[in-house]
């Protein structure tokens, strides 16, 4: 007899308004600020785009769709994409996708008979756990959805409904390739729960399911995988440093001690776990269902994966949820269990949930709307139809267009989680450069680096060697201002100057005068060098004499160019929120990016200059 529900009360819709209105708008205002940092959500904006122009190679990471990862799923969210043609438009679908869980909660938690109140905050623990906000922010992945479909399968298992089973577990199937193996764990585990159940129900509850989940997993991953990527994303060197030991001994002490080290350090397992009071780990099933995933993301050195801040957490979200909620059937005191669950939840949401991140996107979010602002009218600049290079926070708004590449490969060097070096292609129609843009040029990102030795003793030049030698190819016009440089592709090259008086490196700036929200223009003279081994980091200081500076890191001294004197027009934009004084001007040139090298930076004093 299927049991009598209520219909979900208003504070779940109220919650569920509230979740998709903060992070829509959180999202959709540091993607327009260029506050994105990787290359995830113009991966599919570029696949969809070259979709509906009948092709399927995604320049970005020279795959198609398929060849990244297995997310069949993506298909079914193609036609929104080609009606609003945004790129927020996923993120908009995910968000929503995500703040349907607490109904599908509720309507679990009424069938297994609790009481309202307790129903009431198991359901809002669903979105409450500051890891699901974190998966909503973190830019736009499928393996996202998961959560909520992972949700629906159990719920259409509890109320023994085998259509909505098959749909949903085609579905979970359809999210990432990972997830076949929790679906093949998920059937396992339950055909030992049903070991009384006939033949007929085990086959078309748990064999046939994970029969074809596991058939799934091994044709991908043996075949279609193979011929889509061809080595271009080498998923298996996450794994390299189990897998090159020698001798299953030690290969099984480096697994356990990566494990310790990921459950210690990262915060994947506390963080997930703690704000329901650890009470899954008392679900040794559900833990097991898990498994896969845990084990992929503990085991790998990339850190990433330790953390609920990026999109891994997604299927563990539901599991664990539902493994406490079983748990707790077996409690005395539900009510005062799960509002002091929710309660943990808000308080974490503050101590290292979405909400901090959140807070700051407010704080920031007038510098970061000035600065879109002026990026946004050079970005204009670059046709529809042009190919481009851009570091990550610029790919998405650029993804509509058949050739996109990253900067990131360019400055690594190697392809995508591999050994093997990257060779670019020409260079593309015009380079987008932000030296400000520490998702690209952080070193601790893992793309920028220092000129560096391989393990097998190859020697790999430094990024700005690298980048160098990529717009070496290719004669450039250069403009740009502040920390953002365009280079755009020019018909001739471009002649050195002659009888320059060398000065350091920088050779003159003359500078015109500005006020507070325009943008003021210099004139450098540059000294390359015919062979160039180093490559200055430049950085701008205007400063008062109470020790107030307005810093300018302009980067690199034009990067493809070599040979005697050069000259530059910079701009300087200067924010509304300066105060109009006099400042000294102060040029300082580092040997390298600040902080990489010990030499002491050169200072050059350009006098006074007033906004």
């Amino acid at each position: 007899m299927t049991p009598k529900t209520e219909r979900a009360p208003r504070i779940l819709w109220l919650t569920g308004a509230l979740f998709s209105l903060l992070i829509i708008a959180d999202s959709w205002f540091r993607w327009a600020t260029f506050q994105y940092g990787t290359f995830d959500l113009a991966f599919y904006v570029q696949a969809f785009s070259q979709a509906l122009r009948g092709e399927w190679h995604v320049t970005l990471l020279d795959v198609p769709l398929m060849g990244n990862h297995a997310e069949p799923i993506t298909f079914l969210l193609l036609p929104f994409y080609a009606i609003f043609r945004h790129p927020m438009v996923l993120v908009v679908i995910q968000t929503i996708a995500l703040a349907t869980m607490p109904f599908t909660a509720w309507r679990i938690c009424q069938r297994l008979n609790f009481q309202k109140n307790t129903t009431l905050w198991l359901s809002l623990a669903t979105l409450l756990t500051p890891a699901c906000g974190f998966v909503a922010l973190h830019e736009f992945h499928p393996e996202a959805f998961a959560a909520p479909l992972l949700l629906l399968l159990i719920e259409a298992r509890l109320s023994e409904n085998r259509k909505l089973y098959w749909v949903w577990f085609l579905a979970v199937m359809a999210c990432k390739e990972n997830l076949a193996l929790v679906l093949v764990m998920f059937a396992a585990v339950y055909s030992i729960s049903d070991r009384e159940r006939d033949m007929k129900w085990q086959l078309s509850w748990n064999i046939a399911p994970g029969l074809l989940a596991l058939t799934w997993f091994l044709i991908y991953t043996q075949m279609i995988a193979p011929a889509l990527n061809g080595g271009r994303v080498d998923y298996a060197e996450l794994y390299s440093h189990i897998l090159t030991a020698d001798g299953w001994t030690t290969k099984i002490g480096k697994a356990f001690g990566a494990l310790w080290k990921a459950a210690t350090q990262g915060n994947l397992i506390s963080a997930t776990f703690g704000p329901l009071l650890f009470l899954a780990v008392l679900r040794p099933r559900w833990l097991l269902i898990m498994s896969p995933i845990l084990a992929q993301h503990l085991l790998s050195w990339r850190t990433s994966e330790w953390s609920i801040n990026f999109h891994y957490a997604a299927p563990l979200i539901p599991l664990i949820w539902i493994a406490t909620v079983e748990v707790i059937q077996k409690l005395k005191h539900q009510n005062r269990t799960t509002f002091a669950i929710v309660l943990l939840c808000v308080v974490s949401q503050a101590w290292f949930g979405p909400a901090k991140s959140m807070l700051q996107t407010v704080r920031s979010a007038q510098h970061a709307q000035w600065q879109a602002e002026w990026k946004n009218e050079y970005l204009d600049s670059i046709p529809s139809d042009a190919s481009v290079t851009a570091g990550l926070p610029y790919l998405s708004h650029l993804a509509d267009r058949p050739k996109l590449y990253s900067l990131h490969h360019i400055l690594k060097g190697l392809k995508t989680l591999s050994r093997e070096t990257y060779i670019p292609e020409d260079p593309a129609q015009y380079v987008v450069l932000d030296f400000g843009d520490q998702a690209t040029f952080n070193r601790f990102a893992g793309f920028y680096h220092t000129q560096v030795r391989t393990s097998d003793g190859y020697i790999l030049k430094s990024s700005e060697g690298l980048l160098h030698e990529y717009l070496s190819k290719s004669p450039w016009e250069v403009y740009g201002a502040n920390e953002l440089t365009i280079y755009r592709k020019a018909s001739k090259p471009v002649e050195p100057e002659a009888n320059v008086v060398i000065k350091n490196w920088l050779i003159d700036a003359i500078a015109t005068k500005g006020r507070p929200g325009d943008k003021a223009r210099f004139q450098l003279k540059w000294w390359l060098g015919q062979q160039r081994k180093s490559f200055p980091w430049t950085s701008f200081h205007f400063s008062t004499p109470d020790g107030a500076v307005y810093e300018i890191r302009k980067g690199p001294a034009l990067l493809g160019f070599s040979g005697p004197g050069y000259s530059e027009i910079w701009s300087a934009r200067i924010p509304q929120s300066i105060e109009s004084k006099s400042y000294k001007l102060t040029v300082i040139v580092h040997a390298a990016h600040p902080g990489e090298e010990p030499q002491e930076p050169q200072h050059s004093l350009l006098g006074n200059f007033r906004f």
